[in-house]
């Protein structure tokens, strides 16, 4: 992937609504809006009515993130993870209602001034998806595309799918990713406003990430854990994160990046900084490699911080704006090419080489609405992977340029 070249498909929705998170797994792309999930696949879409799935899920909730892995124990069954916030100032129920004071002094997602109502509830569902039903209602002679969901959307078979088991969370869900431990076992690891990770597995763990956590609740399915020690180490909402070689990387509200180093043995444990500061929160982080990690600020600012010199690079900067993604591809050159996803409606590519260190400018493209996620995904299985955006608004299906392929077989061919 190095350039766009065409638009094979861009799904938007029939009545104007937020797009806050998407999934990908296997040929199957997951999309949340405010408060309904769809799943495509190329180039059908359809709706998983998870407001009608055993637990009910009010139209006046908004979702903030979704996740999918396959099951752990039924290959044809999907587990699909739901967070959202509902709104009960309006239900007369006061029993809902609750009172939280709220001692931290950094203007955090959570914080405020003095005691408040909470008028807000906030949960995690998890789902369990029979692959099987989906996408039952298409038959192999229509293979039309659809690019709008007015005409392609159906409803699931509401039988086979059902909820599992739902969590009631005193913590605002901010992020919800996938991990993979035991070789090949998956858990939801999710972010919150408390300043804490919490891991949600139906298998039993004693660590993650090799830090220690504890059993918060006991139930038949799934068991959430906590962190023991991330409360006392991260001053601020964890807004992203990124594991490698043993250490945990931490992008915090508080305009700090923490490392958390396990007690194994770490070439790097030496040279790292347990902490850095810039001028705002960070909304992304990755490791690059080893030795490099790219941080995505609210002010704009994207920056490669090095963990051997602790030197740190600006490679773009724009005021006014705010870095909502990041997204890296892997060349067999030894490069990588970064994208920077923007509010501003902009993607922008710079080319990082892994050997020396130095990046370049490459590209930059513009969009009708601002860019909330950028993935990989070969969705035509034509061997090449096609390039999927996320904005406020719609998910766009990219062609990437073929010339550059076609330049790379002549090379081979030669």
């Amino acid at each position: 992937m190095s350039s766009f070249s065409e638009s094979l498909s861009c799904y938007s929705f029939h009545f104007p609504t937020n797009i806050y998170s998407l999934s990908i797994l296997d040929n199957y792309i997951f999309i949340s809006t405010t408060n309904n999930v769809y799943i495509l696949k190329y180039p059908y879409i359809e709706e998983i009515p998870i407001y009608t799935l055993g637990k009910r899920i009010s139209m006046d909730s908004q979702i903030i993130s979704i996740n999918v892995y396959r099951s752990n124990f039924e290959k044809n069954k999907i587990i699909l993870g739901v967070t959202f916030i509902e709104d009960i100032s309006n239900n007369g129920n006061l029993n809902e209602i609750h009172t939280s004071n709220l001692e931290n002094t950094n203007k955090e997602v959570e914080d405020l001034e003095e005691e408040t109502i909470n008028l807000e509830n906030y949960y995690f569902y998890i789902y369990q998806l029979d692959e099987d039903s989906l996408f039952l209602q298409y038959s192999l002679q229509n293979n039309s595309l659809q690019n709008s969901l007015q005409n392609s959307l159906q409803q699931s078979s509401l039988d086979n799918h059902k909820c599992l088991q739902y969590f009631k969370l005193n913590y605002i869900p901010l992020k919800l990713k996938i991990e993979t431990i035991n070789g090949n076992k998956k858990i939801f690891i999710l972010s919150g406003s408390d300043k804490n990770l919490h891991c949600f597995s139906d298998i039993y763990l004693l660590k993650i990430f090799d830090l220690p956590i504890i059993q918060k609740k006991f139930t038949n399915l799934f068991i959430e854990y906590d962190f023991i020690t991330l409360p006392n180490l991260v001053s601020g909402s964890i807004l992203d994160y990124d594991y490698n070689n043993n250490s945990l990387l931490l992008a915090c509200q508080n305009n700090f990046v923490k490392f958390i180093v396990n007690n194994r043995d770490n070439t790097l444990q030496n040279s790292l900084n347990k902490e850095i500061m810039l001028n705002s929160p960070i909304t992304c982080i990755k490791y690059l490699n080893d030795t490099n990690i790219v941080i995505g600020e609210s002010n704009g600012n994207v920056s490669i911080y090095n963990l051997l010199n602790l030197e740190i690079n600006t490679i773009y900067s724009e005021m006014n704006d705010c870095i909502t993604c990041l997204y890296l591809e892997y060349y067999k050159n030894n490069t990588c090419d970064i994208y920077i996803g923007t509010y501003n409606k902009k993607i922008i590519i710079y080319n990082f080489n892994l050997l020396t260190n130095t990046s370049i400018y490459k590209y930059t493209y513009y969009f009708d609405y601002p860019i909330y996620g950028i993935y990989t995904f070969d969705c035509n299985n034509d061997g090449i992977k096609e390039i999927i955006i996320l904005t406020m608004y719609n998910l766009q299906i990219i062609q990437p340029n073929l010339d550059i392929y076609c330049n790379y077989l002549k090379c081979l061919l030669k």
